[in-house]
């Protein structure tokens, strides 16, 4: 089941849709909202989001109006979570999809559940070879500790990633579900983590867009930590 999972994760690696059209594009308003988010997605992933203005966002996304962001967002919360339903929407859709291809969860592994649960986020990159909405989403979680992500608080919205969390939880029965949510959120951030350090490496080392983020580790330390005796 797991070299499936793989097979239909490789067959769907299509650009995503959310990336803004090309900057002539911005006079419209899906245009100039896609600009916005694209621009803030960046600039808070790089300096947090106390750190960016909704001024520099807007100057960022090539917006001459500065009450760009509160036209179309009315304030930096709104515009945070528009980013985020928006970022993790078009992830869901993406899990559907691996989800509908296979047609059968209940015989994949704890590594195969967790691929289809991470590897969609990585498809969510700039279209650089970078991963934007994970940086901004590890300094999302850092900076505002015991936020419940979208999946959690949420489920009724993300089906898919309910089908695929609970296919998880339940190969965790020795563990109270308390403790699986723990375990799993520790290796999220962890993810969240790897991928920010992958590409602020290759930035480093100018060898950025020069390899893809391996997934692989990180699903196995997830795999054992899930394991693990109380």
């Amino acid at each position: 089941m797991d070299s499936r999972v793989r097979r239909a994760s490789s067959a769907h690696r299509t650009p995503s849709p959310r990336r803004s059209a090309p900057r002539s594009a911005s006079h419209t308003s899906n245009g100039a909202r896609d600009l916005l988010l694209n621009a803030a997605e960046r600039l808070f992933g790089r300096n947090g989001i106390a750190g960016v203005s909704l001024r520099e966002v807007a100057a960022a996304a090539g917006q001459r109006n500065n009450s760009a962001v509160h036209y179309y967002f009315r304030d930096k919360r709104g515009l945070v979570d528009a980013l985020i339903a928006d970022r993790i929407g078009n992830a869901e859709r993406q899990r559907q999809i691996l989800i509908d291809r296979l047609g059968d969860l209940a015989s994949c592994d704890s590594a195969a559940l967790l691929r289809l649960l991470w590897q969609p986020l990585l498809e969510l990159d700039s279209g650089q070879g970078d991963h934007p909405f994970i940086q901004f989403y590890l300094s999302y979680q850092t900076q505002r500790a015991g936020s419940s992500h979208p999946l959690i608080s949420d489920p009724d919205r993300y089906p898919a990633s309910g089908r695929i969390l609970a296919e998880l939880a339940a190969r965790s029965a020795h563990i109270s579900h308390e403790q699986f949510q723990y375990r799993l959120g520790l290796m999220a951030m962890m993810f969240w983590a790897a991928v920010s350090w992958h590409d602020n490496s290759l930035v480093a080392t100018n060898q950025r867009w020069s390899s893809r983020f391996s997934i692989e580790e990180t699903i196995n330390l997830t795999v054992a930590a899930l394991a693990a005796p109380i």
